[in-house]
């Protein structure tokens, strides 16, 4: 009777303690993948600026370009009489899942300057 009752505790002791561990796992998982959506937002951002600093060097640029300082590909496409919509798209691979960040931008070029019209990302 002694030993069932040592291997009920034991393995009731085993089975909660996995069930804890699962539980850690999660959170620890989650934390990270929220870390990751706040790091690729901020990617964004930044490519972002980094595209409208580009164009603000040569107003003709248009196309697709690379900018690998925060792992980006940016495409500019004129949309109507001196502006210029910027797409921008970041994605990381996490594990099994690609958590993707989009920025769009739409600049008005002037004589010597550009202007921000609009600024999303998501």
């Amino acid at each position: 009777m002694a030993l069932v009752t040592i291997l009920l505790l034991a393995m009731s002791t085993l089975a909660l303690s996995l069930l804890y561990m699962n539980s850690t796992e999660s959170y620890a998982d989650s934390i990270i993948r929220k870390e990751i959506r706040i790091q690729t937002n901020l990617y964004t951002i930044s490519c972002l600026n980094m595209s409208t600093s580009k164009l603000a060097r040569n107003f003709l640029l248009r196309g697709s370009i690379y900018i690998p300082e925060v792992y980006c590909a940016s495409e500019f496409t004129e949309t109507g009489t001196n502006i210029v919509h910027v797409s921008v798209k970041i994605s990381y691979k996490y594990m099994t899942d690609i958590i993707t960040s989009y920025g769009f931008e739409d600049l008005k070029i002037n004589d010597s300057s550009l202007d921000i019209i609009s600024r999303t990302t998501y």
